[in-house]
């Protein structure tokens, strides 16, 4: 029970991490979607995961 509220809170504050973003990011052209995949995503890996959404999203947009 203690590994689900903490993966909990890490994605909580990914997806917030995702929001700060979303603004900054339509300033430099590079918008992600502020949604539970990638809230997870960055729950799990961190900085690093950051990084592999922009680069999908630089191969793939």
């Amino acid at each position: 029970m203690r590994g689900v509220g903490r993966i909990t809170l890490r994605t909580g504050l990914g997806m917030g991490a995702l929001a700060l973003f979303s603004g900054m990011g339509e300033a430099i052209g590079v918008h992600l979607g502020v949604n539970l995949v990638n809230g997870l995503l960055l729950g799990f890996l961190g900085v690093p995961g950051f990084g592999l959404l922009l680069m999908l999203h630089w191969v793939l947009g």
